[in-house]
């Protein structure tokens, strides 16, 4: 057995503030974006990454707790069609200060989700997402899911 993380870790932090603006706002589109300062902060516990896999093999990686302040944007646009579809798209953009004298490389985050009404409660979601987060993997990542979601409103 090969343990990764202990308990409650990783402990990611994203703090940011900033101005927003909104660009569209009607019953089909909605568009803004938003930017600003921000902070991240990263405790791995001495977690590692899985770098390689091979059988009877692993190649692990440590993470280093990592703490960064910088430069943080928004954007976010979202399409709805005939109150039964809906496709939203959010991109998170932070440039540490530190690499502002340094080729600038961010790290983001890119959610799309496209949701398809089926009823009163439920709806069916496809989400994709990409990133690349430094604080963690210089890598680029990607996770995708479809979902069933479910909503009842009391109030």
């Amino acid at each position: 057995n090969v343990r990764l993380f202990g308990p409650l870790a990783p402990l990611v932090f994203v703090e940011d503030a900033g101005l927003a603006l909104t660009v569209v706002d009607d019953d089909a589109v909605t568009i803004g974006v938003r930017g600003g300062p921000g902070f991240r902060q990263a405790y791995f516990d001495g977690g590692r990454f899985i770098r390689e896999s091979e059988p009877g093999r692993l190649l692990l990686q440590r993470l280093d707790d990592n703490t960064a302040f910088g430069g943080v944007g928004t954007a976010t646009a979202e399409v709805r069609l005939f109150g039964t579809v809906s496709v939203s798209s959010r991109f998170d953009a932070f440039v540490p200060a530190k690499q502002l004298s340094e080729t600038v490389v961010p790290a983001f985050r890119w959610d799309n989700t496209a949701a398809v009404r089926l009823g009163r409660y439920a709806s069916v979601a496809y989400q994709v997402s990409v990133r690349r987060d430094d604080v963690a993997l210089p890598e680029l990542q990607t996770l995708q899911g479809l979902q069933l979601r479910v909503s009842y409103g009391i109030f």
